[in-house]
């Protein structure tokens, strides 16, 4: 079970690079008006550097996750 949420997590985070490096609209501009705030602060460009970040670190605790299963 946690070697699959360590792929789902993977998975996640190469699609949250892939999602801001393609610069997609509906992916990096929010809808609702409660998270609209944090892209109106840091922008588009922040925004996308934030998903990329975010990304990272989701491939960071999915090879933790995947890695201490196999140990």
């Amino acid at each position: 079970m946690a070697i699959l949420i360590g792929i789902v997590s993977i998975l996640l985070g190469v699609f949250s690079i892939l999602m801001s490096i393609r610069d997609c609209e509906w992916f990096i501009v929010p809808k609702r008006r409660t998270t609209r705030w944090f892209y109106d602060l840091v922008g588009r460009k922040g925004m996308r550097i934030y998903y990329i970040v975010l990304g990272i670190v989701m491939i960071v605790i999915g090879f933790g996750v995947a890695l201490n299963i196999l140990e």
